[in-house]
């Protein structure tokens, strides 16, 4: 996809003026695309500093002017002393906000000597693309509510929640390869379940990616096992398991039912699990405490390929308890 580059064009005209033995000019230029057509609304700005301890030190020596586009692109910044002065974007317009940034120049704008027309060129290039699209279920028409997103690589990953089916990203281009990953069922009443994209992305160009998705119940790849003791006797105090890709950033819980579980719509790749024993404590003081406790298993398990069902019995040894409290925010009473 072509790459879209604007050009903000600033053409510092300085006209000196002698008045009271000081110099003052004006600076003018215009904002325009790569193939000339102008750009109104872009609120800019020009000072005499470089940062807030420069601002602070000038003290009444401040000098801030701003300017917005018109229809024709052109700014001005008038009455300026002989100085020199920095380009700011205060904000683009409505439709330039979200994908693109300025990239300003380093070196201040001075008066020239013996000269009264500088040309300075700042771009403002295209710097995220997006990927976009709907969540349906297995009927590929009903949209699928209450579904957490993520756009997940090896090691790190961004969400975003769905209430109505819809998600969007915007992204930086990168070498990494991504999954669009999904957990939902337990806003539903149901267990978590995973639900990750057939297809790999490749996010290496700006581009904007529409991909609709149909969630399927016919992935069967993943684990299933029971909880046991050391000794090898059933472990009967578990009640939840989180299961966390190594491979990609993303985990999710599931219930355990009489020291059975099964996880499915896993892909290949490495994961680890920790145990939720007994039942969780809820607190409300003034604050809300969660207290639980948990049992890290030391090893990992692979699933080497699509459709693999791998029975993992789970060692429970309590002597590895690890016992977690979250806070939440403060609940005021009235």
């Amino acid at each position: 996809m072509r790459k879209f580059i604007l050009l903000l064009i600033i053409i510092v005209s300085l006209i000196p003026l002698k008045i009271n033995a000081e110099t003052y000019g004006s600076i003018s230029g215009r904002v325009l695309t790569d193939s000339g057509i102008p750009i109104e609304g872009v609120f800019t700005k020009v000072e005499n500093y470089k940062n807030i301890d420069e601002k602070i030190s000038l003290g009444s020596k401040v000098i801030e002017r701003y300017s917005k586009s018109n229809k024709d692109g052109i700014i001005k910044f008038d009455n300026l002393s002989s100085d020199k002065y920095y380009i700011e974007i205060i904000s683009l317009p409505e439709q330039y906000k979200v994908l693109y940034k300025a990239i300003l120049p380093t070196m201040p704008i001075e008066f020239p000597q013996g000269q009264n027309l500088v040309d300075i060129n700042i771009k403002v290039s295209r710097f995220y693309g997006t990927i976009s699209g709907k969540i349906f279920k297995e009927d590929g028409i009903t949209p699928f509510e209450t579904v957490d997103v993520r756009l997940s690589t090896k090691g790190w990953s961004k969400g975003y929640f769905s209430r109505d089916g819809n998600y969007i990203f915007k992204y930086e281009p990168s070498n990494d390869l991504w999954k669009i990953i999904l957990t939902y069922g337990l806003l539903n009443g149901e267990s978590e379940k995973f639900y990750f994209s057939d297809s790999t992305l490749n996010l290496s160009k700006l581009d904007d990616i529409k991909m609709n998705i149909s969630l399927s119940s016919g992935n069967i790849t993943g684990f299933y096992g029971t909880l046991k003791n050391p000794d090898g006797t059933i472990y009967t105090r578990g009640n939840s398991i989180t299961i966390e890709s190594i491979t990609y950033d993303v985990s999710l819980t599931v219930d355990v039912t009489n020291s059975n579980y099964q996880i499915k719509g896993l892909v290949p790749g490495e994961y680890k699990f920790s145990i939720f024993v007994g039942d969780v404590e809820f607190e409300t003081t003034q604050e809300e405490k969660f207290k639980f406790e948990k049992i890290v298993i030391d090893s990992t398990y692979t699933i080497s390929a699509f459709g693999e069902q791998k029975q993992i019995d789970l060692i429970c040894d309590e002597s590895k308890i690890k016992i977690i409290e979250e806070k939440l925010s403060p609940i005021y009473m009235h």
